[in-house]
């Protein structure tokens, strides 16, 4: 229903190719594959990644996409949809469908991401998708827009990612006690 984007004729459309595609039985692996779209899993799985800092888990997650024949861009567009669903679940709460099961996880995950850091990852996430092109491939862009994801997030912890330390301050420049007593010439501007 969602990749019908409420037109009716698509929905029927789109459930006559998922049932030929699984030959009269619905698979939702086949249904999720036919549709370009990325499993459920896999999109929580890079939040909870990006929500605990953890780059590893990140790449993992990319690399298992790509075993499995999803798009990169169908990754995007469900991290981007996940991200408006707990942005909802953070602002608006009551306008979430209760009988949709994607609603408990989107208010779990609300808790877990201040407000401000969640439109920044729904804006990178919206012009990751328009750079995907532009990526030397598509696996490559999409783990580059998850490590920026994981670059603008705090920590779990919700500290923020520690810095490479500062070099040390210069030396203050001494002066002799002789000079610094020492009268100042004049010049013939500062002369009357």
């Amino acid at each position: 229903s969602r990749a019908a984007r409420g037109s009716r004729r698509d929905a029927l459309s789109l459930t006559d190719q998922a049932i030929a595609v699984g030959a009269g039985r619905r698979l939702e692996g086949e249904v999720v594959r036919m549709l370009g779209s990325t499993p459920r899993a896999h999109v929580l799985a890079m939040l909870d990644a990006v929500q605990a800092a953890d780059g590893s888990a990140l790449v993992a997650q990319v690399q298992a996409l790509q075993a499995e024949g999803h798009s990169a861009q169908g990754a995007v567009d469900e991290l981007a949809r996940w991200l408006q669903l707990i942005a909802l679940a953070q602002a608006a709460p009551e306008a979430l469908d209760p009988t949709d099961p994607d609603t408990a996880d989107a208010q779990q995950r609300a808790a877990q991401w201040p407000a401000d850091e969640l439109q920044l990852a729904y804006s990178l996430c919206l012009r990751g998708r328009a750079e995907l092109p532009l990526a030397p491939d598509e696996v490559a862009g999409l783990t580059m827009l998850l490590l920026r994801l994981l670059a603008f997030r705090s920590s779990g912890a919700g500290a923020p990612h520690p810095r490479p330390p500062s070099p040390p301050p210069a030396a203050p420049h001494r002066v002799s006690t002789a000079a610094a007593h020492a009268p100042v010439p004049m010049t013939s501007k500062d002369q009357p």
